[in-house]
């Protein structure tokens, strides 16, 4: 049951993201629905069901503090990227850079022991 509580709430997001994309007034506030906590309210509730652990619970909102980082990464990386090449190569090499900074980011976190 609770994957299909997931699964609608990740189809209404879509749903909500491709509505206001299409507003002419308001299509830029499309890009703030990913950014809605859902995915990291069930990301916590999740944590906490399996472990019981408010450390871990914590734990995971630090780490999701610093995952900013590689998503802040891939948008500046494609404002760039979009006044030099077309939309598909840019959005490439922004995903690339993603995928990068996600690395060092969780290489960092393990070497610091968290």
């Amino acid at each position: 049951m609770i994957l299909f509580v997931k699964f609608m709430v990740g189809g209404i997001l879509i749903l909500i993201i491709d509505y206001l994309s299409k507003l002419k007034d308001y299509y830029y506030i499309s890009a703030l629905i990913p950014l809605f906590p859902t995915f990291g309210i069930i990301t916590i509730l999740s944590v906490w069901f399996k472990w019981h652990d408010i450390s871990f619970v914590r734990n995971t909102i630090l780490f999701g503090i610093f995952s900013l980082i590689p998503y802040f990464n891939f948008l500046i990386s494609l404002y760039i990227l979009l006044e030099k090449a077309n939309i598909i190569i840019s959005l490439t090499l922004s995903i690339f850079i993603w995928f990068i900074t996600s690395y060092i980011l969780i290489n960092m976190w393990d070497h610091l022991g968290k």
